[in-house]
């Protein structure tokens, strides 16, 4: 076995893909006793995957995470019949010494890439405008808080600093939409600049 893996490390260690940038992985299913793992290959590069959470009807790419210890970050996509409103992309880690790749979560497949490791998804829930950041942290997927909200057609309970003990209730319009930062619920008042990316989502 630390064979297999001091071979396995050798691959990893040249791999090609430059810094950032994503390549396709080929995938392959092996069950050895009665254990199924997915085997994701591209030209000069293998990696492990053991769990249930994806299989080889996903399309998988990886990309090279310099900043983050020199790992490498793989994704596997939702197959056609896992698409809809809440589909979702998910995501392990591999280092260049083992090739086992940890799932550490998913993430929406309409998040957008903003920096290494990290996501955002805008939506419409309701009468608001939601901003969600996700990011890498200790090896799995964390959310940031506080999320930026932009109101644009509801009434709110807010508060208009954040020390105060009670809230005002407030209405946002399209006309005149209420910028919000919302941390486990409680929704504090922010400048409308602050959701400027949210107003032009309108």
């Amino acid at each position: 076995m630390k064979i297999f893996y001091f071979f396995f490390s050798l691959i990893l260690s040249h791999a090609s893909v430059a810094e950032n940038e994503t390549a396709l992985l080929q995938c392959r299913e092996v069950v050895t006793e009665g254990k199924r793992s997915l085997i994701l290959s591209a030209d000069n590069i293998d990696f492990i995957i053991s769990t249930s959470q994806s299989t080889c009807e996903s399309s998988f790419e990886y990309q090279y995470l310099k900043s983050d210890n020199d790992r490498y970050l793989i994704t596997s996509w939702p197959t056609s019949e896992e698409l809809g409103v809440n589909a979702q992309r998910n995501l392990y880690i591999a280092s260049p010494e083992r090739p086992d790749a940890k799932y550490i979560g998913s993430v929406p497949v309409d998040a957008e890439i903003v920096g290494e490791g990290r996501y955002r998804r805008i939506s419409q829930e309701g009468g608001s405008i939601h901003e969600t950041i996700y990011f890498m942290r200790d090896a799995q997927i964390d959310i940031e808080k506080p999320s930026k909200e932009l109101v644009i057609a509801n009434t709110e309970c807010i508060y208009l600093q954040g020390s105060d003990s009670e809230c005002q209730r407030m209405t946002g319009t399209f006309e005149n939409p209420i910028c919000v930062y919302s941390h486990d619920g409680k929704k504090s008042l922010a400048d409308v600049s602050s959701c400027s990316e949210l107003l032009n989502f309108q």
